[in-house]
C-alpha cells in the first residue's frame, strides 16, 4: 500500500498542530528555559560543551553537580561530629540498673556503669565489675582480674587477687580470663622450678 503524500499546506498545518499541543503540554516552556539557562552569555568561552562532544557534556554536568553533591556530604559530616562531640553515656541509666533488684538488670548496669567510669575512678569500676563477677557475668570477672593484673587506672598490682577472678571468669566462658590465669600460673610453675633447682642443683631444669 503506498504512503499518504502530503502537500506543502497539509504540512504546515500539521507542524502548527504539533507546536500547539507542545506548548499545551509545557514542551516549548522547558526548551525555552534551557535556552535561557544554558545561554553562551551566561558562561565564560569555551564552557559550554560543543554539540556531539559527550566528554565536553561530561564536565559541565559534573561542575553543576559535584558542589551539591559535595555541601550534603559537608553537612552529613558536621552533624555526625556534632552528635558524637555531645554524646554522653547513659550513667544514669546504668546506676539504676545497677541498683534494681533484677540479677540480669544489675550485671548489665553495674558491668557498663564501670566502662563508662574507668578512666576516671579505676577503684569505683572494679568494685563495680566485682559485683556483676558475683552476679554471674565472665566479662565483669575478666575486667577486674585485668586491672588486678595490669595495675592500673589508680588500681594497685596484685596477681594474688586477680587470680581467683580470672579464673572465674575462665570457667565461665571467657577465654581471655583463661589466658591471663595462664599467664599467672606459668610465671609461678617458673619461679617453682627455679626454687627447687636452687634447693638441689642435682635435679633437671
Amino acid at each position: 500500500m503506498p504512503l499518504p503524500s502530503f502537500s506543502q499546506g497539509e504540512k504546515m498545518k500539521k507542524r502548527e498542530k504539533f507546536l500547539h499541543f507542545q506548548r499545551k503540554e509545557g514542551v516549548g516552556k522547558r526548551e525555552k528555559t534551557k535556552e535561557r539557562v544554558f545561554k553562551k552569555e551566561n558562561f565564560p568561552p569555551g564552557f559550554l560543551p560543543e554539540k556531539g562532544n559527550f566528554f565536553s557534556t561530561f564536565l559541565l554536568f559534573a561542575s553543576l553537580t559535584l558542589p551539591l553533591l559535595g555541601n550534603q556530604i559537608d553537612k552529613n559530616v558536621q552533624w555526625n561530629h556534632y552528635q558524637l562531640s555531645h554524646y554522653r553515656p547513659p550513667l544514669e541509666d546504668y546506676r539504676r540498673g545497677c541498683l534494681s533488684s533484677d540479677p540480669q538488670q544489675q550485671i548489665w548496669g553495674c558491668y557498663n556503669w564501670g566502662l563508662a567510669i574507668m578512666e576516671k575512678n579505676g577503684q569505683k569500676a572494679l568494685h563495680l565489675f566485682q559485683k556483676a563477677c558475683q552476679l554471674g557475668s565472665a566479662e565483669g570477672c575478666y575486667s577486674v582480674g585485668l586491672l588486678l593484673f595490669d595495675g592500673t587506672r589508680g588500681v594497685k598490682k596484685d596477681w594474688k587477687r586477680a587470680l581467683p577472678y580470672l579464673e572465674k571468669g575462665c570457667k565461665l566462658g571467657e577465654g581471655l580470663s583463661c589466658r591471663l590465669a595462664g599467664k599467672i600460673h606459668l610465671h609461678r610453675a617458673k619461679r617453682s622450678f627455679q626454687r627447687a633447682h636452687q634447693l638441689e642443683p642435682s635435679l633437671p631444669q
